[in-house]
């Protein structure tokens, strides 16, 4: 996947839009109208009336490539004259027809097509900056500025601020992946998808979100064939693209893309084969103390490879007795061998393994306190939905109590948890940034909204206690139908983003492990036309496909 992180993205970013030289790039200036050679001599029959009137404020006012035509065409100022004002040309016609008889001033000849900036026969056509470049200084600036602003979680590492500057230094596959699918998604789509944005704007954006969802699509920790396809089409489109919109030359590694199609058919997701993992074990070897015994280093590597790979798999996927020795044991062999939660390589890796030992949890009533009413009623709907045996509500008529047993009222609050290797934090803890969720509801639609609290809670299921841990969500309100039409992000439902409102609704969701769906990318902006603070939700999951969109109705908190 190398050739799609340094190859395709970063080719992209450096030498399509020229990111690396941005910071040295003006704005594009509004575009000159072109001029027929009909208007071309309307032109210049002005700067004759007004040189022949010595009406100085008419010639200033028309264009510099006209007047410095004209005065160069009669010698009157050097080669060297787009150097000079317009003030400048001005006052050297004037100045010759106060020596000369102006109605001698000989005129250029028109030229023979349209032309956006006047000029002599002899002269060289001016280079054309093409109208798509328009990665500027400007928009690098909004990128940066939307880095800082942007919240990720703690698994993700951010970008460097000073991005597109050689100071930040070579940038490694996992850091192109991010900057690319997350910073360059939030930025462009706003900026170039906004409903004021120029066609060239909208077409660059275009043939960029036809790159970022082949590479999203190919990544993936699940593969279809139908998946596999789309990458296929977003590849050629943008392929396609680069041609007519740059007209760019096309590179090896883009010749590589159109033929990871069938090993995407062939091989499943590419996690389990792509280069990781070797760029790791370099990376290893290079800092290997060899004590001067290299011929033996290969055994060893490999011999002490395979002993960890082997007690990892053996600890996470034996059914180990519940009984507290042995909880303790895997609680010790996690924290000892913890690896580094950060980053393509093992945030893709982690849920590989399926059907792994349920963590425990260890429940303090000591510690406990009593839930408030809403989130209790909440919790209650959300464990009878998962069990068959149903509880009933502690505050509910002695009547119910006596067909169903109630459920107890209070929770022991912790301030994070991990799932699947990753750490999801309420808001109010240090770590509010792994707070910002994506999850599935009852319905089965995905929703956005931010942790705000996560409890430990017991309860009596078939003859024995069990402890699982909640979260209570703060569900973001959905935009109203008027409004994602606006949603610029919406109009690429393979980027898996989308606009909420910067608001909550009234009651939160309580939810179970096993509904979390992922983290997602936080930014917050005033958008054109909707005129209230909404939050860019660029969605983090890397198994599943885009989202449905978001309801407003059907997924209200039950309680």
């Amino acid at each position: 996947m190398h050739n799609l992180f340094l190859g395709e993205v970063l080719h992209h970013c450096r030498r399509v839009w020229g990111i690396d030289i941005a910071q040295d790039k003006q704005p594009t200036a509004p575009k000159l109208v072109e001029h027929t050679p009909e208007d071309q001599q309307k032109i210049l029959d002005k700067i004759f009336v007004a040189t022949c009137l010595r009406a100085e404020k008419k010639l200033v006012a028309i264009r510099k490539d006209y007047l410095s035509a004209v005065a160069r065409f009669n010698n009157i100022v050097g080669s060297t004259s787009s150097e000079l004002t317009k003030q400048d040309l001005a006052s050297a016609l004037l100045d010759w027809a106060s020596k000369n008889d102006p109605k001698t001033l000989r005129l250029p000849p028109t030229l023979n097509d349209p032309a956006a900036r006047f000029r002599l026969p002899a002269d060289e056509p001016p280079p054309e900056t093409s109208r798509y470049d328009i990665f500027s200084s400007d928009v690098l600036e909004q990128v940066r500025a939307d880095i800082q602003a942007t919240t990720l979680p703690s698994w993700l590492e951010s970008p460097p601020s000073n991005f597109g500057s050689a100071a930040h230094g070579k940038l490694k596959a996992d850091l192109w992946r991010t900057v690319a699918t997350v910073n360059l998604v939030i930025t462009t789509v706003r900026l170039w998808g906004a409903v004021d944005a120029s066609p060239e704007e909208q077409e660059v954006l275009q043939n960029f979100v036809h790159l970022i969802s082949a590479v999203t699509l190919a990544t993936r920790r699940s593969m279809t064939s139908e998946r596999a396809a789309s990458y296929d089409y977003h590849m050629q489109k943008y392929l396609r693209g680069l041609h007519s919109l740059f007209d760019h030359k096309l590179v090896p590694n883009h010749h590589l893309s159109l033929h990871l199609r069938p090993l995407l058919e062939l091989f499943g997701p590419v996690h389990g084969w792509w280069a990781f993992p070797f760029k790791r074990y370099n990376g290893i070897l290079q800092r290997m103390n060899t004590n001067s015994w290299s011929s033996d280093m290969p055994a060893t590597f490999m011999r002490s490879w395979y002993m960890g790979s082997n007690i990892r798999w053996l600890m996470r996927t034996t059914e180990w007795p519940d009984e507290p020795a042995y909880g303790d044991m895997i609680k010790t062999f996690e924290t000892a061998f913890r690896d580094r939660v950060r980053g393509t390589r093992v945030t893709d890796i982690l849920n590989v393994v399926q059907n792994r030992q349920p963590l425990s949890f260890s429940y303090d009533p000591k510690r406990a306190v009593l839930l408030i009413q809403d989130i209790y009623e909440s919790l209650l709907h959300c464990v009878n939905l998962k069990t068959a045996h149903l509880f009933c509500s502690a505050y509910s008529s002695s009547g119910t109590k006596n067909t169903s047993l109630p459920l107890a009222p209070s929770g022991q609050l912790v301030s994070s948890i991990e799932h699947d290797g990753i750490r999801f934090s309420a808001a109010t803890a240090p770590g509010a940034r792994d707070s910002y969720v994506t999850f599935r509801s009852p319905t089965g639609s995905v929703l956005a909204g931010q942790i705000s609290q996560i409890f430990y809670h017991q309860r009596a299921e078939n003859g024995a206690f069990m402890v699982e841990p909640f979260l209570v969500v703060r569900t973001f309100k959905s935009l109203s139908e008027d409004h994602a039409i606006l949603d610029p992000y919406r109009r690429f439902p393979d980027l898996d983003t989308q606009l909420v409102y910067n608001d909550f609704k009234t009651r939160p969701h309580v939810i179970s492990l096993n509904q979390l769906v992922s983290h997602f990318a936080h930014y917050t902006y005033t958008p054109a036309g909707i005129e209230k603070e909404c939050v860019v939700v660029r969605s983090l999951d890397r198994v599943r496909g885009p989202w449905r969109p978001f309801c407003s109705r059907a997924d209200s908190p039950i309680g």
